[in-house]
């Protein structure tokens, strides 16, 4: 059997050597040729997994080192008789603890304690779960909304969107992608919402970056109406270019996920570049926050 890995997979060769022959690729585009010749896919979420990727191929397995698969056509695979697995909850430690850390920044910035504040969750799976343990644990008082779940009669006290907008302090997303359908969650957080929230709210985009309307957002925060918002994730993910970023740094009251995404380890420069979009900044208060926030988010593994 032959494998193919995305090039930026790591430790892929000594996890799937066992099972057959591994053969690392690119992850944008995969080269069609290597697609002819191979029985197994590993993509990351860079790889749009679809018909017109796969069509005419001998593949009849693909897995996803990610928790989300809204780059994967799951339909089609199921269709076409391919096996598919994910890995949901990969990374929910590292999500939760990213959440608490801007939690507690807020809170050391504003003044106010938590225990003071009621944080809704929005999307209470391998996420919020683990956020609402550790929040409540804290006695931390919580409001949750998970519409799956409450349609299946899971266990828990599920409120409406409507209901964690108008008393929650807090709300923090942990939904997957979905474009369509009784759960569609993309812009849940849409200008009705955005505008709804209480004056010096906190929103928190820790899942997908179109869960919430950016432009919404961006407008909301132009119009000076307090508000603070921790965004993990962007539009598309998109690279952070100087020219997407200014006008999310002008607007003042956000603390951004400052991550490097890289073929190879970030070198120094890249960083020194990172660093000057968050010190060039006009929000001269929010400097020690942002530069303190980006040890916890950023990941760097020196090569070697």
């Amino acid at each position: 059997m032959k494998i193919l890995v995305d090039e930026n997979m790591p430790y892929a060769r000594e996890l799937f050597s066992r099972l057959g022959e591994v053969k690392a690729v690119p992850g944008r585009p995969i080269p069609v040729e290597e697609l002819n010749h191979a029985d197994a896919l590993m993509v990351r979420s860079v790889t749009k997994v679809n018909e017109s990727l796969l069509s005419g191929t001998p593949i009849n397995f693909v897995g996803t080192a990610t928790a989300g698969t809204d780059h994967v056509d799951e339909a089609w695979l199921k269709q076409a008789g391919i096996g598919f697995s994910a890995a949901p909850g990969c990374n929910a430690i590292a999500v939760v603890e990213y959440v608490f850390s801007a939690l507690l920044m807020l809170a050391e910035r504003d003044g106010f304690s938590l225990r003071d504040r009621t944080i809704g969750i929005v999307g209470v799976g391998n996420v919020g779960s683990r956020l609402q343990t550790r929040l409540e644990a804290l006695g931390i008082r919580t409001l949750l909304c998970d519409p799956p779940r409450a349609a299946r009669g899971d266990e828990g006290d599920f409120r409406t969107l409507d209901e964690l907008v108008q008393e929650a302090d807090v709300l923090t997303f942990h939904t997957p992608l979905y474009k369509d359908g009784p759960y569609k969650t993309l812009h849940l957080a849409d200008e009705t919402l955005i505008r709804r929230l209480k004056p010096g709210a906190i929103l928190i985009n820790a899942c997908r970056g179109p869960v919430v309307d950016n432009a919404a957002l961006l407008a909301r925060l132009n119009a000076g109406q307090p508000l603070s918002v921790v965004l993990d994730v962007w539009r598309a993910n998109r690279i952070l270019t100087s020219r997407y970023w200014k006008p999310w740094i002008s607007a003042r009251r956000i603390l951004p996920a400052i991550r490097w995404k890289a073929k190879r380890a970030a070198p120094p420069r890249s960083l020194r570049r990172i660093a000057r979009l968050s010190v060039a900044s006009s929000m001269s208060r929010w400097r020690h926050y942002c530069l303190r926030l980006s040890l916890v988010v950023l990941r760097f593994t020196p090569a070697g």
